[in-house]
């Protein structure tokens, strides 16, 4: 059986008021999507594609440019699945909000 390779997205938004076999090679990508084009965010992933088998730890850096008073959205989508929702986090120093399968420990 081949493995699902999850997607990662990264969302940013305008702040308003409001089982594979762990053997198998995993791959790993952060995309900037769904960004406002009128606040002209300047998103950097490195590296911009990791692959590593399941189970393994990895780390991937993000940086968001003229980033103001925004959420990020973070979502997880294996291909052939609906997208989770991992992570929402506020440039304005509000605690981060995980989704119910995801935690603190694991971002």
């Amino acid at each position: 059986m081949k493995a699902l390779s999850p997607l990662f997205i990264l969302h940013s938004v305008h702040h308003s008021a409001d089982h594979t076999d762990n053997m198998l090679p995993t791959l790993c990508v952060l995309l900037p999507a769904l960004a406002w084009v009128s606040s002209q965010k300047v998103l950097t992933q490195t590296p911009s594609v990791l692959t590593e088998q399941q189970g393994k730890t990895i780390s991937m850096d993000c940086n968001i440019a003229k980033h103001e008073s925004h959420w990020v959205h973070w979502y997880k989508q294996i291909p052939q699945s609906a997208p989770q929702f991992v992570l929402r986090s506020d440039s304005g120093g509000s605690p981060d909000y995980y989704g119910t399968v995801f935690s603190s420990s694991r971002f």
